[in-house]
């Protein structure tokens, strides 16, 4: 995995991941705490709540259950929607096969105007929130397996 040294870590992702010294294995409590714009605190009681335990990674049911009690509802992008992504690539990178964690920012013009979501890959969560990546992930190429589109019930 390539490493993408002038991409810069998000000031988002570091001030979130301050308010959670001592927890580790956070990732979707900082995904979270970055698409609802809530206190990480509050995220990860809510986290808690529906079943996390502190330190340890989380599950995807226990990170939708979580968004549920948060006032949150989760549509799944389908693969067609990631193929689509990917076709509006510009040329030779419209025949990729993957879509991943540098793509937002690889290809701006393609991710301008898309919702926010949550950007699974395996074993990790990313927030993709105002057209940029609140992750360690976006120096990374991680390869995206699952989107989540997060909207606030109302």
């Amino acid at each position: 995995m390539a490493t993408r040294k002038t991409a810069k870590i998000p000031k988002e992702f570091e001030e979130i991941k301050k308010a959670l010294v001592g927890d580790r294995a956070h990732c979707a409590v900082i995904a979270l705490a970055a698409i609802t714009k809530l206190p990480p605190k509050q995220v990860q009681e809510a986290l808690a709540a529906a079943g996390r335990k502190i330190g340890r990674g989380t599950y995807t049911w226990t990170t939708q259950r979580a968004l549920a009690l948060l006032g949150y509802s989760v549509e799944k992008a389908s693969r067609d929607w990631i193929q689509e992504m990917i076709a509006s690539y510009p040329e030779p990178h419209n025949m990729l096969k993957n879509v991943t964690t540098h793509h937002p920012r690889r290809f701006k013009s393609a991710w301008s105007g898309q919702p926010d979501m949550l950007l699974f890959t395996s074993g990790h969560v990313a927030a993709y929130v105002d057209g940029k990546v609140v992750d360690y992930s976006v120096k990374r190429s991680l390869q995206i397996t699952e989107v989540w589109w997060v909207e606030k019930i109302a």
